[in-house]
């Protein structure tokens, strides 16, 4: 996969760039290493942000969130997933894949004794490390109030009422 990484960097491609160090990612995952994941998913995740479809973007959005949760980033989690979330329901593919996710966080989070929050898209959209969501979902046209009313009836419809107004 390192080798890969560098071709690609090499003949700067970016876009296979991105796939490879995602691939690394999964890699440092499986390997017990959430720090080595957690960067190379950072790293695909900065390319993607500048030059990928929504779906790659969503992808990593997820798969950071994942990183992230296993190593006790709830907080950080949360927001990404919700990102990746937005991407997709945004987008119109298929929901299931992002929903199957809340079950994990939510388990890891409740052996943590937290509890698996996943914040409002409004304040997700002020924070500048997600603007390139805030510009892709100003770009369709979106309207944030009620696609965060559609996230949260998806949650809702995906786990069953819940205690807190934003899980």
């Amino acid at each position: 996969m390192e080798g890969c990484l560098d071709i690609f960097r090499n003949a700067r491609d970016a876009i296979r760039e991105a796939g490879a160090r995602s691939a690394l990612a999964d890699v440092w995952h499986e390997l017990g290493d959430s720090a080595q994941a957690i960067q190379q998913a950072w790293m695909a995740l900065d390319v993607r942000n500048t030059h990928s479809d929504p779906q790659d973007r969503s992808g990593s959005h997820h798969n950071l969130s994942i990183y992230l949760q296993k190593t006790g980033r709830g907080t950080e989690a949360a927001k990404h997933w919700l990102a990746g979330f937005a991407y997709d329901l945004a987008t119109g593919v298929d929901l299931q894949g992002s929903l199957q996710a809340l079950p994990f966080h939510r388990q890891v989070a409740t052996t943590r004794s937290e509890i698996f929050t996943v914040p409002p898209l409004a304040s997700l959209l002020q924070d500048p490390e997600f603007s390139p969501l805030r510009q892709f979902l100003a770009d369709r046209g979106e309207d944030i109030e009620a696609l965060d009313v559609e996230i949260r009836a998806a949650i809702e419809t995906a786990s069953g009422p819940r205690t807190s107004d934003h899980s």
